[in-house]
């Protein structure tokens, strides 16, 4: 990056309204202010940053400490400083318009037997945003003979967009988690759920969890999750995404091959699918009493009135720490075909904006800086920007930053994953 650009993000910087929000630090050693992520997020105010040191934050007790997050009516990032952060369930509630909830970083699930009987994440009824980027979120297993749980289930929300990151269902335990002598037998969980609203999905990885195997034969297995699953009311963009089902349990009554067979790929149902470089696979199926194998699930099920809309595909990435500290060396790498302009939009606020066909939805909000060029992609089909992280403003703490380049091609231009990039004062 030039000094120029150095310069024009500082000014951004500078005139943010988010700069008055401070950062608060959760470490298991004692070392932070909380020792549970739950507490923090309580104690949070509007706009604030959570720093969660790398732990396992999974409660183990019903009621008791990080069972859970509930986030509602606030602005609030939580980042994991560093590898190896495990949260429990989160739940993301009644987001005002005017509210983002970012979780970078993270490895989100439960305990079978202190989670509560939900997805990995929720969200419902938010008309602000929610923000994933580079976590794990696998869904609760399955409980007796119910069905295992979503990794994210979305319902009445509109602006959910996740990148870069990995939904798994809920696995069909074999066992009952508080009476292992007992056989349990419960589907996969699909990964992705979403039955009102708008989701973006990123360069993730969706994949169905898999079916109940039943070794005893007692039941039989059960069929594995789909990789998304989506109602009417919904609509799903996979960019650079993978769609995958989960693996049918064994063995099944060669009579019913249906109760093992695999997950599908994708389920959508009087809704619209927009896909850029996406893949649809259908889960393996299990093996039937006669050792011959299950049907596959289905890669791609459109069903009723959806509508499937296709296009090619853009890849970007990010290197550097996940909350980068002022004066730390970063790199942006864009890689698509060769001869395409490369330019980046910056912003300290966030939008959510659906553009026609191919183009992507447009995350940075207003004030907006760019495009900057960066420039044109090499034979090698991939273009690096090297940058330095800006010092802060005096008395400031943390700026969430919004990223998002471009590419041009000859239909037009084609956005990347939007980056949120908390930049944190060197003292932390």
């Amino acid at each position: 990056m030039t000094p120029r650009r150095l310069v024009l993000v500082s000014l951004l910087l500078l005139t943010s309204p988010a700069l008055e929000a401070d950062v608060i630090t959760v470490a298991q050693d004692g070392s932070g202010d909380f020792l549970h992520v739950s507490d923090a997020v309580s104690a949070a105010s509007d706009g604030d940053l959570l720093l969660v040191a790398p732990g396992n934050y999974i409660g183990v007790f019903p009621l008791g400490p990080d069972t859970a997050l509930s986030i509602e009516n606030k602005t609030l990032t939580i980042v994991g400083d560093g590898p190896g952060v495990s949260l429990p369930q989160v739940f993301v509630r009644n987001l005002p318009a005017s509210k983002l909830f970012v979780l970078r970083n993270a490895n989100v699930g439960a305990s079978q037997l202190a989670g509560i009987i939900s997805a990995g994440i929720t969200v419902e009824d938010c008309a602000g945003e929610v923000l994933l980027e580079d976590c794990t979120v696998t869904g609760r297993p399955g409980f007796s003979v119910a069905k295992a749980e979503p990794a994210l289930e979305v319902s009445g929300a509109s602006r959910v967009v996740a990148s870069r990151s990995t939904f798994v269902g809920g696995l069909g335990p074999d066992t009952d988690p508080l009476m292992p002598f007992l056989a349990t037998v419960a589907e996969g969980g699909d990964a992705v759920v979403v039955h009102a609203g708008h989701v973006v999905l990123y360069h993730c990885t969706a994949i169905g969890g898999r079916g109940s195997d039943d070794p005893n034969f007692d039941l039989g297995g059960r069929p594995g999750g789909a990789g998304v699953v989506v109602e009417a009311g919904g609509q799903l963009r996979l960019y650079g995404s993978d769609a995958a089902g989960g693996a049918g349990g064994s063995p099944c009554p060669a009579s019913e091959p249906a109760q093992c067979v695999g997950g599908d790929g994708a389920v959508i149902t009087d809704a619209l699918l927009h896909s850029v470089g996406a893949t649809f696979t259908g889960g393996p199926g299990g093996l039937l009493d006669d050792q011959t194998p299950a049907p596959d699930g289905t890669p791609l099920v459109l069903a009723g009135g959806a509508v499937h809309l296709a296009h090619p595909d853009l890849v970007p990435d990010l290197h550097g720490p996940v909350a980068p500290r002022e004066g730390t060396f970063m790199q942006l790498t864009i890689s698509g075909e060769p001869g395409t302009g490369a330019r980046l939009f910056l912003a300290l606020d966030t939008t959510f904006a659906p553009l026609s066909g191919k183009k992507g939805v447009f995350v940075p909000g207003m004030p907006t800086l760019g495009p900057i060029v960066i420039g044109t992609l090499p034979a090698s089909g991939e273009l690096d920007a090297a940058f330095v992280v800006p010092a802060l403003p005096v008395g400031v703490e943390h700026v969430l930053s919004s990223w998002q380049g471009y590419t041009t091609d000859g239909a037009g231009f084609l956005l990347t994953s939007p980056l949120q990039v908390e930049l944190v004062d060197a003292s932390f």
